[in-house]
């Protein structure tokens, strides 16, 4: 364990203990959303599968004693689902009893973290201290560290000296902290519950997306905002709409046409060549077609358990890295190949977890974004994917003090 994990590890949970005074909980949103935690020094904020973060949830558990709160349907099926879940990994004990043990809690992790939030969640109910004009200040403040830490990247050549790996030698420059995964979740209630913000927000929102390179987030805001848009358009706004969607498809087109190999609007450049969008598809799909050889027929119905990794073959130029994954670009293959036809069972428990964090007018429209980003994105198996749920709690509390004024 890095001594600054320990220190951001001891921090957490010191701000999740004095839970909800404001001021502690803008401060821990502000350290989580704007810092540069990356990829490339990911030891310092995650060990042993372990995020920072969570530490927040846990102080804010011990805190308290559990209240004598009432079960609403959500929570039942949640915890009807849990125990289903425990259920089959008892059940499928001899399909992974071998596999390392880390690689085991890999896969489990989104739900055992999923759980410690729930009850953080209801021990504590709805966030009485949120607001959403907080976000204002952590978009400004992201926006500023991502333009600074972009450009020592791309200029120095810092990220370098963090982190030797080839693959951050050899691929253009991104930058992507858990600010990036927020905006999106912000994007999106913003737009489904109709709430006005300063113009300049959206500068603050668009930049550390086309700085990031992740040409999944960006293309699918995008278009889950318009459908958003297009529900409560009239027939005239909708066509100068049209007019002013093809006029900036058209310039964002010449932009990203204009992308050097150095530019993170590369990765989208590159989507504009339907050989590489072939050539993409099927390297992508290469692990999962080479597991399924090692298939027996009971695999087919319980897969391989969990712990199961998978070859990836271009994992060898990365020195160090392990060629065996736990998880691949896409996440139902991923799942398939660990639960078989019972891969069914995490799926519940996530659209579960998205319905009792989540805000009602938001809820469907999160929905089609993480099934689109499912497609090119193991999503649950990501250290960010907790602490967005918890992001959506937060706006949803903010929605329910709204209500209650």
């Amino acid at each position: 364990m890095s001594a600054t994990f320990f220190l951001l590890s001891l921090f957490a949970l010191i701000m999740g203990i004095y839970f909800p005074n404001r001021n502690y909980l803008k401060l821990f949103l502000f350290v989580v959303i704007t810092l540069p935690f990356l990829n490339i020094n990911n030891k310092i904020h995650v060990n042993h599968q372990v995020p920072f973060f969570l530490f927040f949830f846990l102080g804010g558990i011990v805190k308290n004693a559990y209240p004598n709160r009432r079960l609403s349907g959500i929570d039942q099926m949640l915890i009807l689902m849990l125990f289903f879940f425990l259920c089959f990994t008892v059940a499928s004990i001899p399909l992974f009893y071998q596999n390392d043990f880390i690689n085991i809690i890999k896969d489990v992790k989104f739900i055992f973290f999923g759980f410690i939030l729930y009850v953080f969640v209801l021990i504590n109910g709805p966030l009485k201290t949120a607001q959403l004009i907080d976000f204002d200040f952590f978009l400004k403040w992201n926006f500023i560290i991502a333009i600074i830490c972009f450009f020592l990247m791309y200029f120095f050549d810092i990220h370098l000296s963090l982190n030797q790996d080839a693959y951050f030698k050899i691929n253009e420059i991104r930058y992507m902290n858990y600010g990036t995964y927020v905006i999106p979740i912000y994007t999106i209630y913003i737009l489904a519950n109709d709430i006005a913000i300063k113009k300049f927000n959206w500068v603050y929102i668009v930049v550390p997306l086309l700085i990031s390179g992740n040409r999944t987030l960006t293309l699918l805001l995008f278009f889950v905002s318009v459908i958003i848009v297009l529900k409560r358009l009239s027939a005239k706004k909708l066509l100068v709409l049209l007019v002013s969607f093809v006029s900036s498809f058209f310039f964002v087109g010449l932009v990203v046409s204009k992308a050097s190999l150095e530019s993170p609007l590369y990765r989208i450049k590159k989507l504009l060549s339907m050989d590489y969008l072939v050539s993409s598809i099927s390297t992508r799909l290469s692990p999962f077609s080479i597991a399924l050889e090692s298939f027996e027929s009971y695999n087919y119905i319980f897969g391989k358990g969990l712990g199961f990794t998978y070859y990836i073959p271009w994992f060898h130029y990365r020195q160090g890295l392990d060629n065996y994954n736990i998880y691949l670009d896409s996440l139902i293959p991923t799942l398939y190949g660990k639960y078989g036809a019972f891969l069914i069972l995490p799926l519940i428990l996530f659209v579960l977890y998205l319905k009792k964090f989540s805000d009602l007018k938001s809820y469907y429209y999160y929905l089609i974004f993480f099934l689109l980003l499912g497609l090119t994105n193991s999503f649950l198996y990501q250290n960010y994917f907790i602490f967005i749920l918890f992001v959506m709690f937060y706006f949803k509390s903010c929605s329910l003090a709204k209500k209650s004024n």
